[in-house]
């Protein structure tokens, strides 16, 4: 799991999780200890190249239609990228209700397939929804939040 230090531009396995823990006093279903010994714990987990940021689309009764957000992911890796990044900003993440981004996660990580390394967007409007996005990570094996 790679996170990126919020004081530096450099990229550390630990720091995000360090910093999260020590700002917010906020306990962590996962120790710096079990992200540091993890696979993708190095930079070079990271993927190299065209990283796509997935789109959420949406049905015309504004439920997230996964259908197509299924389609987005194969073609996307279909048509070469080197990575995934879901979900944010761009992914109305916002927008999206704690449930409806686990199974986006969910779907991206399952269509992917381990063919693309992803990327968790951990943005949120608290401390404890970063703390959260970031604890799914690990939960789907994706390569950094």
């Amino acid at each position: 799991m790679v996170g990126l230090d919020p004081d530096s531009a450099h990229i550390s396995p630990v720091s995000t999780v360090d910093h999260l823990k020590s700002t917010s006093g906020a306990k962590l279903t996962m120790s710096s200890e079990s992200i540091s010994n993890s696979p993708a714990a190095t930079s070079s987990a990271l993927p190299r190249g065209i990283v796509s940021v997935v789109q959420t689309p949406f049905n015309p009764d504004g439920q997230v239609d996964l259908e197509s957000l299924e389609r987005l992911v194969d073609d996307a890796i279909l048509g070469g990228v080197d990575g995934l990044l879901a979900p944010v900003v761009a992914s109305e993440v916002a927008w999206l209700s704690p449930a409806e981004r686990r199974e986006i996660v969910k779907r991206i990580t399952e269509v992917a397939a381990g063919r693309v390394p992803l990327i968790l967007g951990a943005s949120g409007p608290s401390r404890q929804a970063c703390i959260t996005a970031a604890g799914s990570a690990e939960e789907v094996g994706a390569a950094a939040y």
